[in-house]
């Protein structure tokens, strides 16, 4: 055999093999196979990427915007003062207005000057007291079922001073201890009050022990816990409902100077009872 004829054996022996390795329908077969792989991974993908922006937005994480509306994965905003509302007997209402709940809950629009402690003591079901931000030695005490006591050092209840406000109010402005005494009547949260103003005499006994502020001129308590009185250096001003099972309900504003009580009046213009 020739060169030639090698060559052309060769030749066709590699046409063979490459006919018989080469199989067009199975080449389409895995072609049409990687096409549909490519696609199946590229929907993967395309759900992975709109399942993360869902999660973006259901967490308000998407950057460039804010979240709108109310979701379950988010609480609502509070209040403008947040603090009060970790406390069980505080509920806030939104617009600065709390519900303090005593036994007959008491609804309070705070103004900028106060802090919204709602402090309670002693009888907390009763009782609450707030504290002016600019004036330490000013605030607002809030008393249910005040009893108002004799001029000694028992806090024991003055059966001369009757049991409703107005015959209260009446017995207050006559204090011995007190001078320069007024006596106006007046609305807070839609209820008739009575409001006594004075001055503490100078001179005047102060025989009874206030827990934590010394000797005073005893006004009213609820229980050896809560009271109230006058003492040189701080000046009061009572004003007193009735409230429907909350008794005689009094409200003591009380400061170092007579413009501190002004300041104070705001806060009792925002209480409502019931």
């Amino acid at each position: 055999m020739s060169i030639d004829d090698l060559g052309r054996a060769a030749a066709t022996d590699v046409r063979r093999k490459a006919t018989q390795e080469i199989d067009p329908t199975r080449m389409l077969k895995q072609l049409r196979r990687k096409q549909r792989n490519r696609s199946v991974a590229t929907a993967v993908a395309v759900v992975g990427v709109v399942a993360a922006g869902t999660i973006l937005v259901a967490n308000g994480a998407l950057p460039g915007h804010h979240q709108s509306g109310n979701t379950a994965s988010r609480p609502s905003p509070s209040p403008t003062i947040s603090g009060p509302c970790h406390n069980a007997l505080v509920t806030c209402l939104g617009g600065n207005k709390y519900l303090v709940a005593l036994t007959v809950p008491v609804t309070v629009t705070l103004p900028a000057n106060f802090q919204g402690a709602f402090a309670q003591s002693g009888n907390a079901s009763g009782v609450f007291e707030d504290y002016r931000t600019d004036n330490a030695n000013a605030g607002i005490t809030v008393m249910e079922n005040a009893t108002p006591v004799k001029y000694d050092a028992s806090w024991s209840q003055d059966p001369t001073a009757g049991n409703t406000a107005a015959s209260i109010a009446t017995w207050l402005s006559k204090r011995p201890f007190l001078s320069h005494t007024s006596l106006t009547r007046t609305i807070v949260g839609g209820r008739a009050a009575w409001r006594v103003s004075g001055d503490l005499k100078p001179g005047a006994a102060l025989p009874a022990e206030k827990n934590g502020t010394g000797p005073v001129a005893p006004t009213f308590t609820d229980t050896p816990y809560n009271t109230a009185g006058y003492r040189p250096g701080l000046t009061g001003q009572y004003t007193l409902l009735d409230v429907p099972g909350a008794g005689v309900t009094v409200i003591w504003s009380w400061s170092n100077t007579n413009q501190g009580l002004i300041s104070n009046q705001a806060y009792i213009d925002g209480l409502s009872f019931g």
